[in-house]
């Protein structure tokens, strides 16, 4: 279950569509994760699953995807993907992801 949905805003008035229409889909999802939760009395669920739907600026993924440090981690993986590893990265460690970056330079 995820915690967080990012949403780029490259895509500019299609991003803010893109989340309106993600936050009610996950909306649904949490009524019902809670409507199954009353029925299942064995979960061991111990909180409220709320996933939260954020547009995110995604440069810091552009940026990642296009360098060696991600040909070198992912060298399977398409460009989008390398960009969704790093915003994900980033919305978990923001400090972190934006100093690795400037420690190993843009083109590292």
């Amino acid at each position: 279950q995820p915690t967080v949905i990012v949403v780029s805003t490259s895509a500019g008035q299609v991003a803010k569509s893109w989340k309106r229409w993600l936050e009610d889909v996950t909306m649904e999802a949490v009524q019902q994760h809670k409507q199954e939760r009353m029925y299942d009395e064995d979960e061991d669920d111990d909180g409220e699953w709320e996933p939260e739907v954020i547009h995110l600026v995604d440069d810091i993924g552009h940026i990642f995807a296009q360098s060696k440090r991600s040909e070198a981690e992912f060298p399977e993986y398409a460009m989008s993907l390398r960009k969704a590893i790093s915003l994900a990265r980033y919305v978990q460690e923001p400090l972190a992801e934006l100093t690795y970056m400037w420690a190993q330079g843009v083109g590292a």
